[in-house]
Parts: C-alpha cells; structure tokens; sequence
C-alpha cells in the first residue's frame, strides 16, 4: 500500500500524462463528444427547471400575487399597495434565484449520474490501447453491464456524499447553535472538511472507472479508494476545482474533471501496479 505522499503524486502526474496519453492515441475527439453530451444534458436540465419555475409562478406566486392585491383592496392605502408591490417583485426574485442555485448545485450530480454511461465506454476505449486492444476485465463483461455499473456506482457515491453532508452539516451547524462556543471553530472549519469530502468523493469516482477495469465491484472500488486516499485526492482536487470555474463550470468541469480525469485514473492505476 502506498503511502499518502507516494499516492498524491501517482495520482498527480498521471493527470499530466492525461493530456498526451489523449493526443499521442488520436483520441482528442473525445473533447467534442463530452463537451456535446454536456450540452445536451445542460439543456434539458435548464428546460426542465424552466417548467419548475412555471409551475410556481402559476400555481403558486400568481395565487400569492392575488391574495396580495385583495388584501391591498380590502385595507385600502397606497402605502400597503406599495409594499405589496414590493413583496411581489422579492418573490420572483427569489424564484429566480433559487431556480439558478439549483441549476448550479445540480451540476455535479448530473455529470456523475447523467454522463456516467459515456465515461463508462471512454474507460473502456482507454483501458483498450493501454492495452494494444487486448480484453479488459470489464469488456469481458460486456458493454450494458459497464454502463450500468458506471450507473450504480455513480448513484452510490452520489447518495454517500450527500448523507456524509447532511451528518457534517448537522455537527458542524446545528450543534454550535446549542454550544455557540464550538461555533467558533467549526463555523469555518466545516467549508474546508465539506471541500475535502467532495474532492475525495470526486477522485472515487474518477477511480472506480479504473478499479471497474481492474473487475472490482462498488464495494471493492470504495475500498481501494480509500487505501489510495493521495491519489483520490490527487484527482479530485482539479475536477473540484474546474467544477467551480464561475459561469462555465457545468463545461470545464466534465472536459477536465471526467474526460481527463478518468484517463489519468487508469495512467494512475496502471503505473501503480509496475
């Protein structure tokens, strides 16, 4: 087992290595299948959250709107009408707001879940000329049966992070408004544990496409992604970070979070073993 430091770096140059195991292969058209899938997902993603926000405008702001404008009617006053007004255009902002944060917050779940069929066959092409087009463990198993493993373990690592969250959030929120002196610590200690949680959760994910090759189940990947914390950090860390570039994230993060970084879990896992 190799050790954190040993690991890190592993995990660090194969994300180099990435960017030329991707030209050197003729698989740079892999940017334009990914970026394109993205698209499409952010599309449908944006359509969808438009008829959310649809839907409460009509049943819900437009009934609020009404009770507003009678009760303005009833009491009488241009004061009351003015601040009736004035809680109107605060509800549809807030609509708007909430409709853009869950667009950003759902990013990263929708390339995990969403994408994980595609980066289930780019593992699969990679493992492949890592190979000189040799079987791999998880094409011996068939192509549906990669897609849904992709899938499952994605849907796993997704509902772990957020149920680690909400236990985090709990201890590091709720508990300091009984003991407000823990708060002092753990009001800013809690965005630098929750980065972290979320850089490992990205570096497993990015491994358990190699581990997958390697004809490891979910449970096993979550196990020797664990061992291999340094390279699951290793790796996580940049898709963290290209997942947070403002306004085009929901792009940088999938071109240089998932494409190269699950080339560079297999350069990882691969150099790992010599």
């Amino acid at each position: 087992m190799a050790s954190f430091r040993e690991s890190f770096k592993m995990g660090s140059t194969a994300y180099r290595q990435a960017f030329s195991f991707l030209r050197k292969e003729g698989m740079r058209h892999w940017y334009v299948i990914i970026a394109f899938a993205t698209l499409m997902c952010m599309f449908l993603v944006r359509e969808a959250l438009d008829a959310g926000t649809e839907w409460l405008e009509v049943h819900w702001l437009a009934t609020f709107h009404g009770k507003a404008r009678e009760a303005v009617a009833t009491l009488g006053g241009d004061e009351l009408g003015w601040i009736a007004g004035g809680v109107e255009h605060t509800m549809d902002i807030i609509v708007f707001v909430l409709g853009l944060w869950l667009q950003l917050k759902l990013t990263k779940f929708i390339v995990l879940i969403a994408l994980s069929p595609l980066f289930a066959i780019l593992a699969e092409w990679v493992a492949r000329r890592m190979l000189n087009e040799r079987e791999t463990a998880g094409d011996s198993r068939g192509w549906w049966w990669s897609l849904w493993r992709g899938l499952r373990s994605a849907l796993l690592l997704v509902v772990l992070e957020m149920f680690v969250g909400v236990i985090m959030g709990g201890v590091f929120l709720l508990v300091p408004l009984l003991i407000p002196v823990i708060g002092l610590v753990t009001w800013w200690l809690f965005p630098l544990l929750s980065g972290a949680v979320s850089t490992w959760f990205y570096g497993a994910a990015l491994l358990d496409y190699a581990w997958e090759q390697e004809g490891l189940n979910a449970r096993q990947s979550l196990r020797m992604s664990w061992r291999y914390l340094g390279a699951a950090m290793a790796l996580g860390l940049p898709f963290l970070l290209a997942m947070s570039v403002p306004l085009v994230g929901w792009l940088t993060g999938p071109l240089l979070g998932g494409l190269i970084g699950i080339v560079a879990a297999l350069l990882a896992i691969s150099g790992g073993k010599t």
